[in-house]
């Protein structure tokens, strides 16, 4: 090497790592405002729970209870967190015992099958506010790809009853995290 590519390399690499810096800046400075679930993850809570209800009714009850598409459900340390999207899905098990983990397994599988690909399930679903769930998701809005990660929950359930302000999600308690699953999706 000549001693005039040595200070061109220092200036690419500090100019990357200024970019780089750069976009997590801009993507912290835009997740200042974002509260709650936002309609993307309210669109993905239904169709996981739609998805999930139509698919698997055994022993152990499983149920899709919530969804977020937001940047803090992406790793830290990965470029999705700067540009990407990822979606988060909370999936609850109802009385866990370790005997049920291949059932588990196989049915989150199965799952994330559904919703890797969103905009193609809505329509087998049947789901009233199809056209609505849609615009949420930004199905036909050009293919975009997007991180999901399914969240595996043991819960014992306190009560059959269901909160009126989130009906998918039973009233439960002692909760503990099982798995966390990470999958690719397409709009």
């Amino acid at each position: 090497m000549n001693k005039r590519s040595i200070p061109t390399i220092w200036t690419v690499a500090g100019g990357l790592l200024l970019a780089l810096a750069t976009a997590y800046l801009l993507q912290f400075l835009s997740t200042i405002g974002e509260k709650g679930q936002g309609p993307m993850g309210k669109a993905f809570e239904i169709i996981g729970y739609h998805a999930m209800r139509k698919q698997y009714d055994g022993i152990p009850q499983m149920r899709v209870v919530s969804a977020f598409a937001e940047s803090n459900q992406c790793s830290f340390w990965n470029f999705e967190w700067t540009w990407g999207r990822c979606v988060g899905v909370s999936l609850y098990v109802r009385d866990y015992r370790p005997e049920h983990q291949p059932i588990v397994e196989a049915e989150v599988h199965r799952l994330a099958e559904q919703l890797r690909k969103p905009c193609n399930r809505l329509p087998t679903l049947g789901l009233p506010n199809e056209q609505e769930l849609a615009r949420d998701l930004g199905c036909g809005a050009g293919r975009k790809t997007f991180k999901l990660k399914i969240l595996v929950t043991s819960v014992t359930v306190l009560s059959e009853h269901v909160d009126p302000a989130n009906p998918h999600m039973w009233w439960a308690a002692n909760h503990k995290k099982l798995y966390s699953y990470h999958f690719e999706g397409e709009f």
